[in-house]
């Protein structure tokens, strides 16, 4: 028993290290009078270029917590060298219907050694109806050893975020 103890507790402190590396924190702003909960999202994501790969991670993770919880979803992902206009993005939401567009902007690209690991976003809630921002997050994430933890903590605390503000149903 007790070589059974020595073998698995370096492995059992390992994992607490590697998992406590990740840091996730959002702030949001909510409008006081919002009380809707959308049932239909549009989501434009506006990744930096350099983190293509948290980004659709980031993004694979938004949409299934939304399927958890009630919420259908489409995207539209920026690519610098799109040739849709516009016009052509405003016709995708138009036609999806949405009850709020959710808009995510990277303002910052975290890395470590050349690999990136995170980032900070600003997240916007927009009201399908009015057209107005009904909510606000600054969201960051980072994770030292690698992109599937930060997009799973960084989803997670998103979503308790949006349970907090009642975005979305527990």
């Amino acid at each position: 028993m007790k070589k059974y103890l020595i073998t698995i507790t370096p492995i059992l402190v390992l994992a607490f290290v590697l998992q406590s590396c990740v840091t996730a924190k959002i702030t949001s702003n909510k409008e006081a009078s919002y009380t809707s909960q959308p049932k239909k999202i549009f989501i434009f994501f506006n990744g930096a270029k350099q983190s293509k790969d948290f980004s659709v991670g980031f993004l694979v993770g938004l949409q299934a917590g939304f399927k958890e919880k009630g919420v259908t979803t489409n995207y539209y992902v920026r690519d610098p060298l799109s040739l849709d206009t516009q016009e052509d993005i405003n016709k995708k939401i138009d036609d999806f219907s949405p009850d709020a567009v959710m808009l995510i902007e990277q303002k910052v690209v975290h890395s470590t050694n050349g690999m990136v690991d995170g980032g900070r976003f600003e997240i916007s809630l927009i009201d399908g109806a009015s057209r107005k921002p009904v909510w606000k997050g600054e969201f960051e994430v980072d994770c030292h050893f690698g992109i599937d933890d930060a997009v799973n903590k960084g989803v997670k605390e998103i979503f308790k975020k949006f349970i907090e503000d009642k975005i979305v149903n527990p």
